[in-house]
């Protein structure tokens, strides 16, 4: 069911190549696409998708330590024949909630590795992140001591919108999973999404 909604999701993504001389940059992109970067075995992958703030989602409200609505956007995914590996950033809805936080490390979680952390809540822009083995048709474990640091939190101007403010994210993380053999497999990657908050 989840792979079935983040295949809706993603309907807008543009391209998805396993290359690393194709990964987007800064300077390509520009503010209106997001894109995600891993490396996972050693072999680079990359995907660049639409502005998609505010779509895709779930709303979570259940699960803030803080007890604030909170939003939990899909970004993005890469998916082939060995793996699916998606990263959502989960962040507070309404403005008066969300502030003006500031580049920083902020937490990293797996809502398909629940068992490990207990009874985790989600603060404001906790990446998700879930990876697949498709051998074994089984989520992978993220195991402790990942990190997730956002570089840019920057306003997408938007003179039609007067219910929300568009952000693009821009972060980077490792982490290292295990897999439903055992074996224990880092995964790097960055990445520029977009989030919307109510105003």
């Amino acid at each position: 069911m989840k792979n079935l909604i983040f295949a809706l999701g993603f309907i807008c993504v543009l391209s998805c190549s396993k290359s690393s001389n194709t990964s987007p940059t800064n300077s390509s992109v520009g503010t209106a696409l997001g894109y995600l970067k891993i490396t996972l075995d050693g072999i680079s992958y990359d995907n660049t998708f639409a502005l998609i703030g505010g779509t895709s989602g779930s709303n979570f409200t259940f699960s803030a330590c803080s007890g604030k609505p909170i939003f939990n956007q899909n970004t993005s995914m890469i998916e082939n024949t060995s793996f699916f590996f998606a990263p959502d950033l989960i962040h507070f809805k309404n403005a008066a909630d969300y502030g003006s936080p500031s580049p920083t490390s902020y937490p990293i979680f797996s809502s398909s590795s629940v068992d490990i952390f207990g009874n985790f809540c989600h603060n404001n822009l906790t990446l998700n992140l879930t990876l697949k083995d498709k051998a074994t048709t089984k989520y992978c474990i993220l195991q402790s001591g990942g990190s997730h640091t956002i570089k840019t939190i920057t306003l997408v101007p938007e003179s039609s919108n007067t219910a929300s403010n568009c952000y693009a994210v821009e972060g980077s993380f490792n982490a290292n999973f295990k897999y439903p053999s055992g074996t224990i497999k880092p995964i790097t990657g960055s990445y520029r999404t977009f989030i919307r908050i109510y105003k």
